[in-house]
């Protein structure tokens, strides 16, 4: 199917078996919800794999590099605004709706408070909502250029050794501040984000 937003067609594909009929149309609201947002981030396409590799090729998307769809439950293709969510064929069967409400998972004990430990004990690719979000981020960062941002470099080589490289660390934030209550750290991250997409929206 298509989904028209801000004048440009967004390919999906998705299973169309009936007891996917949830879980797609979860994805569908997600990225009506990150297309709307951040109009810069051109998506191209968003599904799963075998399908959503042939858009790629047509469209021009680079594929991205150093990633293993046998342990990866997703990943983001980009160049520049433009954009491909792949999310792996086998695991998009077993990756569960979360379906809390943003912002509202204040976790008490600690356990995803505790700053930057906290961000990384937070597993992004467990629930459909947080491997959208933190693969939709990839697309922000690349449109907004916000790896190049001053701030955003010095915040991460103070943690580099936590994260596999500076998209991961904007990925990872952006996703823990996200849907989690109360982790400084992600939401300080998140502060700056938000001012470099404001300023260049």
């Amino acid at each position: 199917m298509d989904l028209v937003r801000n004048e440009k067609v967004i390919h999906i594909a998705l299973p169309d078996e009936e007891k996917y009929e949830r879980k797609n149309q979860k994805v569908i609201d997600e990225v009506r919800y990150y297309v709307d947002k951040y109009p810069r981030v051109e998506l191209l396409s968003i599904g799963t794999e075998k399908k959503v590799s042939e858009w790629n090729q047509e469209y021009g998307v680079p594929e991205a590099d150093g990633f293993d769809p046998q342990n990866s439950n997703g990943w983001c293709n980009y160049d520049g605004c433009k954009a491909s969510i792949v999310i792996s064929d086998e695991k998009y069967k077993n990756i569960c709706i979360w379906g809390v409400k943003r912002g509202s998972l204040l976790y008490k004990t600690g356990r995803y408070t505790n700053d930057v430990q906290g961000i990384k004990r937070f597993r992004n690719g467990l629930y459909i909502e947080t491997l959208l979000a933190h693969e939709f981020m990839h697309a922000i960062d690349s449109a907004y250029q916000i790896y190049e941002n001053s701030w955003i470099i010095d915040e991460y080589e103070k943690h580099a050794h936590e994260f596999e490289d500076i998209h991961e660390f904007i990925a990872e934030c952006y996703t823990a501040s996200e849907f989690i209550e109360g982790n400084k750290y992600a939401d300080k991250i998140r502060v700056m984000i938000d001012e470099i997409i404001e300023n260049n929206n």
